[in-house]
């Protein structure tokens, strides 16, 4: 039987459950289809896996389909040499309190990961960015310290499908996070890298340069066999980078692929994600 946990009428399981396959058959086709993709990354729309807060991927009554799908993708990227990459908000306030809906999502993507037995390192990476808290559509705001010094403790409770692929990326909100709150809040106390955002660094730069950031976010990756990506929001995002940045990329070599990253993003988000 599938768990209610938030009482969705039992009418509704079967047609979520279609969805879930929907959308994981609509991903693998997507990929399969664009030649493009291949030695890339692709950064896994949010709502692809909308149910994973509510419901157990075991549960759900097409499993073993939606199961043969994420196989079939997971063979695909590696045949491709494609990064799948999921990237989400987390609401920290929720996570730390004793609703396990935030846990619950974080772990769910550690198994879908694992089921695509895509292997546990930061190649496939869950990266993660904070978002409000709201109570009776009232933002409020807890002390940040307080905040991340909870998240690490809780941390300890994720299991090793996520830990061992998890990242934090800087917030563009001054009321949450930049690169130098989570080098002190999360990296010191639990390890976890972060994936630095400069569009982002330029909203909520912490009193930091973009160049003092983005060494500092380096430093984490520093004991990872690992090149730093560049997070790119925008087709015209090279229009919206520093000197700096730019220059960093070309010297270092990273490996960045903004037209077709941006590309496959639209593309999939728009013509093939169904919701509930």
């Amino acid at each position: 039987m599938i768990r209610h946990i938030n009482n969705y009428h039992s009418n509704q399981t079967n047609s979520i459950s279609k969805y879930a396959l929907s959308n994981c058959k609509s991903l693998f086709d997507f990929l399969n289809a664009k030649s493009e993709f291949k030695d890339t990354f692709f950064i896994i729309p949010e709502d692809t896996f909308f149910w994973i807060s509510d419901f157990e991927i075991s549960d759900l009554q097409d499993f073993l389909q939606i199961k043969r799908y994420l196989q079939k993708i997971g063979e695909l990227s590696k045949a491709k040499n494609i990064r799948l990459i999921s990237n989400s908000s987390l609401n920290i306030n929720y996570f730390n309190s004793n609703r396990n809906k935030e846990l619950r999502k974080l772990s769910m993507l550690g198994e879908l990961f694992d089921i695509m037995n895509l292997p546990r390192t930061f190649f496939n990476e869950i990266c993660i960015s904070f978002k409000h808290c709201s109570h009776n559509n009232h933002v409020y705001y807890a002390d940040k310290k307080d905040m991340l010094r909870k998240f690490s403790k809780k941390f300890k409770l994720l299991p090793q499908s996520v830990t061992k692929r998890l990242t934090v990326q800087n917030n563009s909100s001054k009321d949450f996070f930049c690169t130098q709150d989570l080098f002190y809040g999360i990296f010191i106390n639990t390890g976890v890298p972060i994936e630095f955002n400069s569009i982002k660094h330029r909203l909520h730069s912490g009193g930091q340069s973009e160049e003092e950031a983005f060494k500092l976010a380096l430093t984490t990756w520093s004991s990872f066999d690992r090149s730093v990506d560049i997070d790119f929001y925008s087709k015209n995002s090279n229009s919206r980078m520093s000197d700096f940045f730019l220059k960093k990329i070309k010297d270092d070599n990273h490996h960045c692929n903004d037209r077709l990253t941006s590309y496959s993003l639209d593309s999939y988000h728009n013509k093939t994600i169904t919701n509930y």
